[in-house]
C-alpha cells in the first residue's frame, strides 16, 4: 500500500495583507513526520486528492489549476483556459471519476472530462452581486444530489448559492 499524505494549501497572509508568509502546498505523511514544502510557486486556496486515484493531487491556485500525478511530489500547470483565475473548490462526478468541476473567483465553473488534464469554462451563471466585500465572490464548495449526478449545488461566498 502506498503512503497516504496530509496536504495544506497556503495563500501567504499572516493576518494582514502586508504581513506575508509562505505560499503553496505543504505535505506530510499521515503516519507522522516532517512537513515538506512541495509547491511554492503560487497562493493555493484548495488542495484536492482525487477519490479514485490518490496519486492525483490538484491545487486550486491564484493562477488556475496545477496538478500532481505523484502524490504531490511535483506539480505542473494544467491546460486551464484562464490565466490569473483563482480556483477555490473541486468536485468529482459521482457517476464518472474522469469528470471534474472546479469553482472559481470571480464566480465561474470549469469542467474537465479527462481527470483534470484539460479544462473548459462552462457558461457564466451571471449571479447578481448582492453585497460588496474586499474580494470578488467565490465558488467555495460544490455537491451533487445523491443519485442525480447532473444536479449540482454550489455555495458562493458573499453571493448565496446556485444549482444546475
Amino acid at each position: 500500500m502506498s503512503q497516504s499524505n496530509i496536504y495544506v494549501g497556503l495563500a501567504g497572509y499572516v493576518g494582514r495583507r502586508e504581513a506575508t508568509g509562505k505560499v503553496g502546498i505543504f505535505r506530510r505523511p499521515t503516519a507522522g513526520g516532517e512537513w515538506e514544502h512541495v509547491f511554492g510557486e503560487l497562493e493555493t486556496f484548495s488542495v484536492f486528492v482525487h477519490p479514485a486515484d490518490p496519486r492525483l493531487v490538484l491545487a486550486g491556485t491564484s493562477d488556475g489549476i496545477w496538478s500532481s500525478n505523484d502524490h504531490g511530489a511535483s506539480f505542473q500547470r494544467t491546460d486551464f483556459p484562464d490565466e490569473g483565475m483563482q480556483v477555490w473548490s473541486f468536485l468529482v462526478s459521482d457517476d464518472n471519476p474522469d469528470r471534474m468541476y472546479a469553482g472559481a473567483s470571480p464566480i465561474n465553473i470549469f469542467r474537465s472530462d479527462d481527470r483534470g488534464e484539460s479544462w473548459r469554462k462552462l457558461p457564466n451563471p451571471s449571479i447578481e452581486e448582492r453585497c460588496k466585500g474586499p474580494f470578488q465572490p467565490r465558488v467555495m464548495r460544490m455537491a451533487q444530489t445523491p443519485g442525480k449526478p447532473n444536479e449540482i449545488y454550489a455555495a458562493l461566498e458573499i453571493a448565496g448559492a446556485m444549482r444546475t
